[in-house]
This record gives structure tokens, sequence and C-alpha cells, in this order.
């Protein structure tokens, strides 16, 4: 490469830097502005799926500022975010303030720099999702208790209208009690997972930004690992200790044990489901089947929803010691 293609990269490499700043006070309006009463359902949407999206660049953006080592720039302007949030919001929401910001700038700022040391792709980002995790857990604890006791009360709510509705529709007592007991039984798992749900819609957005930033630096040839196919992901065997102390909380604890243990299994079982996914796209190209068979395939296992998910999480957990790839333990890529 001459001289003045290495220039033009450089300069698109800074231009891109001075563009996540930005992104970051942009986010910052959008999660904490004040909302007026009169703005619309379509408009808070709209507003909310940028956030999101938002947050996923920042996971990359700031770990690719930290690789970059622009170290000074990240953290003043880091800081600076975190400043205009509390001029916003004052102390009202300061600990969520701090929490979402001290999540997105430590995660990021760890996975960009672990890779600058050349540990493998799966340490550094099962590190950076434990630092999610953690932060997570500050930032959302707070306020499950009574997130919690509302959504309970909202499902009855809804329960109540479901079975009245099904009176006025001329239904028997009986297939209305067991319409409403089947909803109810759903209604109350889903709000038992609300904190791993919740904790898990962060996971999502990390898990996107890194895997973003891996694919950056290596388009750019700034790295000689290679994030692995994703047919070859797979959950590390040394996470099954931590599936089985759940289990048994689970069967042996007492109720609030018990909750946690619930929700410990659901965040463990979305990356075994990735995991028996991973597993599934590996013989359906092993055995050549053809796209069109494929898509057929993921159609119906669409359609299976829970039921599928869990039978995906399953093949997960026994592949996780089986090793049916016969491939090295690997996470999101190989060592």
């Amino acid at each position: 490469m001459d001289v003045a293609s290495l220039m033009t990269e450089d300069k698109t490499k800074r231009k891109e830097i001075y563009f996540i700043v930005p992104i970051m006070f942009i986010y910052t309006f959008l999660m904490y502005g004040k909302i007026d009463n009169n703005t619309g359902t379509l408009i808070i949407a709209l507003m909310s799926t940028l956030t999101y999206f938002l947050a996923i660049y920042l996971f990359y953006g700031i770990a690719y500022m930290a690789y970059s080592k622009h170290t000074y720039l990240l953290w003043g302007s880091g800081v600076a975010a975190f400043v205009v949030g509390y001029l916003m919001t004052g102390l009202s929401e300061i600990w969520t303030l701090l929490m979402s910001w001290s999540m997105i700038l430590f995660a990021g700022a760890i996975i960009g720099r672990l890779t600058l040391t050349g540990k493998s792709y799966q340490k550094i980002y099962l590190i950076g999702l434990l630092a999610v995790s953690v932060f997570s857990l500050g930032l959302f604890s707070p306020i499950w208790h009574d997130l919690l006791i509302t959504a309970t009360q909202k499902s009855t709510e809804m329960i109540n209208e479901v079975r009245q509705s099904l009176q006025a529709m001329g239904y028997s007592a009986d297939a209305i009690r067991e319409s409403t007991d089947s909803t109810i039984k759903m209604f109350h798992a889903l709000i038992r997972l609300i904190p791993a749900l919740m904790i898990l819609s962060v996971v999502v957005q990390f898990s996107l930004g890194f895997i973003i930033f891996i694919y950056r630096i290596n388009k750019n040839n700034l790295q000689t690992q290679k994030l692995a196919p994703f047919i070859h992901w797979k959950i590390p065997f040394g996470v099954t200790p931590l599936l089985m102390v759940a289990i048994l909380l689970r069967i042996f604890g007492s109720a609030t044990y018990a909750l946690v243990a619930d929700n410990v299994i659901a965040f463990l079982a979305f990356f075994y489901a990735i995991t028996g996914l991973a597993l599934m796209e590996f013989y359906l190209e092993k055995f050549n089947f053809s796209k069109f068979m494929r898509v057929l395939f993921y159609v119906m296992f669409f359609f299976t929803q829970l039921i599928g998910l869990f039978v995906a999480a399953l093949i997960g957990f026994i592949d996780s010691f089986a090793d049916w790839r016969k491939s090295q333990p690997l996470n999101l890529a190989k060592e």
C-alpha cells in the first residue's frame, strides 16, 4: 500500500472516531431528554428504536476508540455525556445514568483494549459480557420489585378482560377456565423471567456491537485472528457448573432462590440455544442442504416457538460436553 493510500485510510479512521463522539450526546438526549405529554406514540416508538440501535453502535464505537488508543477523547467524551445527562435529569435518575453509561463505556473499553493484547475473542467476549451483566444488575435490580408487582397487576387486568370477552362470546365455563388457566401460566412464567429478559436485551446489544467491532478490525486487516464462522460457535463446558447450581437451587431452594435460579437458567438457555442453532447449521452445511431447504427448515423452526427454542437449548447444552463437531471449545472465535 502506497503512502497516499495510508494517509487516506488514516484520515477515514479519524473521521469515524470523531463521528462516534456526537453519537454519545445524541444517545444521551434520546435516553434522558424529557418527552412532552403531547408526543405521539409513533414518535416515541421511533425514538426508542433509534436509541436501541445507537447503543449497539456505541458498544462498537467505544471499543474502536479504545482499540485506536484515543483514550483521553474516549473518557473525556464519556464524562461529558454523563454530565449532560445529569443536567437533564438531576439527582432523580443519577443511579440509572451512572450504571447505563458505565456499562457502555467500560464494556466497550474492555473489549477494545483487550483486543490490542492479542487475547482470544472468546476470552474478550466473556470478560465484556461479565462487565455488561454486572452493570445491568446494578441498573435494573432497583426497579425489579415494583416492575414485577405492576406486571402482575396488569396481567390480572388483561386476564379479567379476556374472561369477560369469552363470556360475551358465549363460551362455556369450562372453555373459559381452560383458556384463562393457560394464559395465567404464560403470564406467570414471563413475569418471573423479567429480570433475565431485561439483562438479555442489553446483552444482545453488546453482542451485536462486539461482532461489528471484530468484523470492522478484521476487514481492515488490523488483527491476525478471525471471527469463527457461526457453525463453530459453542458454549464452553466450564459454564456447566453454574447451570447445575442454578438447577439445584430451583429444585431445593426457597421461593426467592427459585426465582433467581429461573432467571439464571433462562439467561444461560439463550446462549445454549444459539449453540444449538449453530450445531443445526453445521449439519445443514455438512449434508449440503440447498438454500431453499435451509429456509424451509428455519421457517418450520420459527413456528415451533418455545418448543423449538427449548430443543435448541437442550442440543446446545449436550454439545457443550459431547462436542459433536469435534472442534476445540469455541464461543465466538477460535483461539
